[in-house]
């Protein structure tokens, strides 16, 4: 995802990242995952896991995790659409 902010053309902008939201149950499995020598790991299996939810290596490689519906948005598009949103923490 580039940066709608910090230039005219979007060939010459910042690559700001992008999100994967997915369900870390496995088999009726929770998983937990952690970053560990450059790679996502679960700490259940040890498999390696890569952007798209798939894991490369390890036990469960080649299985897949189930995408979540979800929204990544810029705070500040966000705000100016919804101003009456509010925050919260538990």
């Amino acid at each position: 995802m580039a940066s709608a902010l910090d230039a005219p053309r979007i060939a010459d902008r910042a690559d700001v990242g992008t999100v994967g939201v997915f369900d870390s149950v496995v088999d009726a499995r929770t998983l937990h995952f952690a970053w560990r020598d450059d790679a996502l790991v679960d700490a259940e299996t040890g498999s390696r896991w890569n952007v798209l939810g798939q894991a490369t290596v390890g036990p469960l490689a080649g299985r897949r995790l189930v995408p979540l519906l979800h929204g990544t948005h810029f705070w500040f598009a966000w705000a100016a659409f919804k101003p009456q949103t509010c925050i919260w923490a538990p």
